[in-house]
């Protein structure tokens, strides 16, 4: 019983100490738990952008509406400026350096002798924009839009360098990295006798551009847009065009030996007096095409579409045209010795004066043709639909 009481006695002793423990827990707790909020809100604040900030390093201007405004010599290195609205904006002579433009409206912004060395400007719009002598030099411009910019392709070398125009590469050296350009928009660029052997212009968009006489021979052009490109008297030997939107584009008097263009959209593109031997055009849209006066041997054109197109004096001699669609096509006086024109599609084609010695017409639908005029000798008809089809009386196939 003394023992009982004895230990009752000392927990009445402690319980002040236990309280005192607990209270302090408690209040070490709220610390933490204060401390724990604080840093949380200071820290979103930190992240918030400050549309109303002045213009400094490091600012956060991130979606703020800035059009309009002028920010000549302003040092705005290592902002973001994701999103931002620079509409009309002067930034002349601006150190926009290592800074975030991810998805900037840039359209017709004044960038004249601004410094924007490893900028990001993925898929920001600077169509319109003045960018002349603008340090661009490791700047990501991946998917951006330059259309009607006023840019100097030498701008865009990731060092400064001597160039003349007449005899080095532009990009040469941005083209070795080709994410920096991916899908890059640059319209209208007069780019005329430029050397650009072997760069990479993998889904780069050059409507509208001229490269007149300039030399791109293994050129990658895959998923390029070449809206009425002027390739005219341009060296494309080993080029490679596959999956590119070329339509409209001119490629009169060009040497376009053994270019790929398989799968590539090529309507209404002239060919005219080009050298196209060994051309791979498999599956390729050439609806309205023009490749009169062309030498086209040994090309292949395997399951192309080639409605309404032109081969007026063209060489096609052992190409391959098999499961092509040719109907309406104008192959006068074009040759085709050997060719094989197997399950091709040729209604109403204009054959008058074309040579299809040794030629193979397999299955083929030649519905309305007229052959009257032309070289079948030991051409083959097996198996062809010639309803409606003409031939001389002593020439008829069997």
């Amino acid at each position: 019983m003394g023992m009982q009481t004895a230990s009752r006695l000392q927990l009445h002793q402690l319980n002040p100490v236990f309280k005192t423990m607990k209270i302090a827990n408690s209040i070490r707790k709220f610390i933490y738990l204060g401390s724990f909020i604080g840093v949380y809100f200071f820290s979103f604040h930190f992240f918030l952008p400050d549309c109303n900030a002045d213009a400094h390093p490091s600012v956060n201007w991130s979606s703020c509406q800035k059009h309009n405004i002028e920010l000549i010599d302003a040092d705005l290195s290592n902002a973001n400026l994701v999103g931002i609205n620079f509409l009309n904006a002067n930034l002349s002579g601006a150190n926009l350096k290592n800074t975030n433009l991810e998805g900037a409206n840039l359209v017709g912004a004044k960038l004249t002798h601004a410094e924007l060395k490893n900028a990001i400007l993925f898929r920001a719009n600077l169509s319109n924009a003045d960018l002349s002598n603008t340090n661009l030099s490791g700047a990501n411009l991946a998917e951006a839009n330059l259309s009607g910019a006023k840019v100097n392709l030498t701008d865009l070398l990731p060092e400064p360098a001597n160039i003349k125009l007449n005899h080095t590469s532009l990009i040469e050296k941005l083209a070795s990295k080709p994410k920096t350009i991916f899908g890059i928009v640059i319209h209208g660029q007069q780019l005329i006798e430029k050397n650009f052997q072997n760069v990479n212009f993998n889904s780069v968009d050059f409507s509208n551009t001229s490269f007149f006489k300039s030399k791109l021979t293994k050129v990658n052009f895959r998923n390029a847009i070449l809206l009425h490109t002027n390739f005219q008297r341009t060296d494309l030997t080993g080029a490679d065009f596959e999956s590119a939107d070329i339509s409209g584009a001119d490629f009169k008097n060009s040497n376009l030996k053994e270019t790929n263009f398989q799968r590539a959209i090529l309507k209404g593109a002239n060919f005219e007096g080009g050298h196209l031997q060994n051309q791979n055009f498999r599956q390729t849209n050439l609806t309205g095409a023009n490749f009169n006066n062309t030498n086209l041997k040994n090309s292949v054109f395997f399951l192309s579409i080639l409605i309404r197109a032109s081969f007026y004096k063209a060489n096609l001699n052992s190409a391959d045209m098999m499961r092509t669609t040719l109907a309406g096509a104008n192959l006068a006086k074009s040759s085709f010795i050997n060719a094989d024109f197997s399950k091709a599609d040729l209604r109403e084609a204009n054959v008058s004066g074309a040579s299809f010695e040794g030629a193979n017409f397999s299955s083929a639908i030649l519905i309305n043709v007229d052959f009257r005029g032309t070289n079948i000798t030991n051409a083959i008809f097996d198996g062809a639909n010639l309803t409606g089809a003409l031939f001389d009386i002593h020439k008829t196939p069997r």
